[in-house]
């Protein structure tokens, strides 16, 4: 990708990260001017810092469950 277009990405990705989620997709896909390669690496770049992928939630959200709540708290030490 050629500095040019990773700055348009990059102010594309800022412009629609500040909108609503459900405006993003159309906001993208208009600023883009037609360009279907920048307007989904756009996409895809607001996809992986959603909320919606286990790399955006914390560790303990995603900690394994007895059924009674989080195996590990923090503080908890594992291994020797």
């Amino acid at each position: 990708m050629t500095p040019e277009r990773w700055r348009l990405v990059s102010r594309l990705y800022h412009d629609a990260a500040a909108r609503p989620a459900p405006e993003r997709e159309r906001f993208v896909r208009e600023a883009a001017g037609g360009d279907a390669g920048i307007a989904d690496q756009v996409m895809s770049l607001l996809a992986q810092s959603s909320g919606d992928s286990f790399l955006g939630d914390p560790a303990g959200s995603i900690v394994a469950s007895d059924g009674g709540g989080p195996l590990a708290v923090p503080g908890t030490r594992l291994g020797r």
